[in-house]
C-alpha cells in the first residue's frame, strides 16, 4: 500500500511515495535530520544561500554514513576473522 507523504527540507516541500509506515518513519526521521543539520550549519557559517546550506549539510550526513559503512565493514572482517580462528581451535580440540 503507497503512502503519499509530503514533507519540508529547508523550507521547501517534496511530495514522496513510501510503501508502509516503516518507510514513512524512516523517511521523517531523516528529514528530521536533514532540517537539524542545515539549521545547525545555518548557525555556525553566514552568508550561505539555502542552497549552499542544504549541499553542505547533505555532504556531512553523506561522509558520516560512509565513515558508519566503513567501520561497520572492518568490524565484520575482524569478526568473520575471529570465528575463523575460534572454529580451527575448536576443531583442533575436538
Amino acid at each position: 500500500m503507497s503512502i503519499k507523504r509530503t514533507v519540508h527540507v529547508n523550507e521547501r516541500p517534496y511530495e514522496l511515495t513510501v510503501e508502509n509506515e516503516k518507510e514513512e518513519i524512516i523517511l521523517n526521521e531523516a528529514v528530521a535530520m536533514l532540517n537539524n543539520k542545515i539549521k545547525e550549519i545555518s548557525q555556525q557559517v553566514t552568508g550561505r544561500d539555502r542552497n549552499d546550506l542544504l549541499a553542505m549539510a547533505a555532504l556531512e550526513i553523506a561522509a558520516h554514513h560512509v565513515t558508519i559503512k566503513q567501520e561497520t565493514s572492518f568490524l565484520e572482517n575482524d569478526m568473520a576473522e575471529r570465528l575463523k580462528v575460534m572454529d580451527k581451535l575448536l576443531e583442533e580440540n575436538i
